[in-house]
């Protein structure tokens, strides 16, 4: 994530909720701006930095209204804008074509809410692993449990629900391997990452972790292989 390394400031914030909690890798820490309309992030990256991914997970609805803007000076006088389309969604991920400079902003409004509250809010590069035909297997999974006791009676103890997503490509060529390579050595186990799995709109974008603690490729007839890897949704 890019912008983790950034210098950050905002027009408005809540002392209770931080800026600096966009950066925090739980998305249930949130920052709070002081009003709903005309609110902004500003990214000091110290150096011109091609970003072409913006990511955030807030509470902002479809009647929001979010630009990325970027310029060579801090003062934005003369900005390029790029409109983000994808609201709606408590996780937001768009790809844009990627430009280079040293500052970054976000703007963000939504007048329909009282207050809004933002869990992460990113600008970084994208990743992209090969599809080669793929169709993720996703599984619902909960932490709760049923039991029984002595006598019969049934009663369960609560947890939470999340999905697991395997993806499996098959017959990857060696650029492609590498390309899931450099995802698991840069990701890595617990190093939650914004991820679109399903480009179709089936699953919204998820906050996941790499939930493997190694890479295995199987060999299949005719010399050709097959790689896996497993992703867990983070909250």
């Amino acid at each position: 994530m890019k912008s983790d390394a950034a210098t950050i400031s905002s027009l408005t914030a809540d002392d209770n909720f931080p800026l600096a909690n966009i950066k925090d890798e739980f998305l249930s820490v949130r920052y709070k701006p002081t009003a709903v309309t005309g609110q902004y992030i500003d990214f000091d990256f110290g150096a011109d930095t091609e970003i072409d991914t913006f990511c955030l997970s807030s509470n902002l609805t479809s009647s929001a209204t979010i630009t990325v803007q970027h310029d060579d000076n801090s003062s934005f006088t003369s900005p390029t804008t790029i409109a983000i389309t994808e609201t709606g969604e408590d996780i937001i991920f768009e790809t844009f074509t990627s430009a280079s400079d040293r500052y970054w902003r976000v703007n963000f409004a939504d007048s329909t809410l009282s207050e809004i509250t933002i869990g992460r809010c990113v600008l970084t590069s994208y990743h992209s692993v090969p599809s080669i035909g793929l169709r993720p297997v996703v599984t619902k999974n909960t932490t709760a449990s049923n039991r029984f006791s002595n006598a019969g009676q049934a009663h369960g103890t609560s947890g939470y629900f999340y999905n697991t997503y395997d993806l499996t490509f098959p017959d990857p060529t060696k650029a492609q391997r590498e390309a899931i390579e450099t995802l698991f050595e840069t990701m890595y186990n617990y190093t939650p990452f914004f991820a679109d799995v399903f480009e179709e709109g089936e699953y919204p974008p998820t906050y996941c972790v790499l939930d493997m603690e190694a890479m295995g490729f199987t060999y299949q007839p005719y010399d050709a292989y097959s790689v896996s890897i497993l992703l867990r949704e983070a909250f």
